[in-house]
């Protein structure tokens, strides 16, 4: 499956997350999402700019995720996925252990995802980060279309992951173990 996507920043939520239910999208999920990536300890995946990811969406969707051939195009970043769904996060993320990968990073965030016309629209809150949205959808044209009906043509927009968002607009702040609260 291939994942295009692009992430809009400098939005107001409230505003944006009453125009998409006008618009007709429907929320998917709202709540914290725990996050872990797993590597080789050489650091083989991300070297070749790949990744390995559990994800936790509340309290009973897992989402393993392999993420390859990462591009950007017209603005989107594009990759290449395979991802299933499993019960137990901290299961999985022993099941890598065991099999000698390490998790090289662990944070939450609290998301609202909708749904408008199989576009998947992800309202992202990280602790000391403002807020954005990440859009994914079957083709560039449709992410730049629904950015334009949302206003949002003038916002800043970027086709990069996390990691290089902090890097560049908060270098203060590292991903690793931000959290909103204690975690396990």
């Amino acid at each position: 499956m291939k994942e295009i996507e692009r992430k809009i920043f400098d939005i107001d939520t409230k505003a944006v997350s009453l125009k998409l239910l006008k618009m007709g999208a429907k929320i998917l999920f709202k709540g914290i999402v725990r996050v872990k990536y797993f590597d080789t300890k050489k650091g083989d995946i991300r070297k070749k700019h790949n990744l390995l990811r559990v994800r936790q969406l509340g309290e009973k969707r897992v989402e393993v995720c392999f993420k390859c051939n990462k591009r950007v195009k017209d603005g989107c970043k594009i990759y290449d996925e395979c991802e299933f769904f499993a019960y137990d996060f901290d299961r999985v993320s022993r099941f890598f252990e065991k099999l000698g990968y390490v998790c090289t990073c662990y944070y939450e965030k609290k998301r609202t995802e909708f749904n408008l016309k199989n576009i998947k629209i992800e309202m992202d809150e990280y602790p000391r980060i403002k807020p954005f949205i990440e859009i994914e959808a079957s083709s560039v044209k449709k992410i730049n279309d629904l950015i334009n009906e949302l206003g949002l043509e003038k916002n800043e927009a970027s086709s990069e992951t996390i990691n290089e968002v902090l890097k560049r607009k908060y270098p203060k702040i590292s991903l690793n173990n931000l959290t909103f609260k204690k975690s396990k």
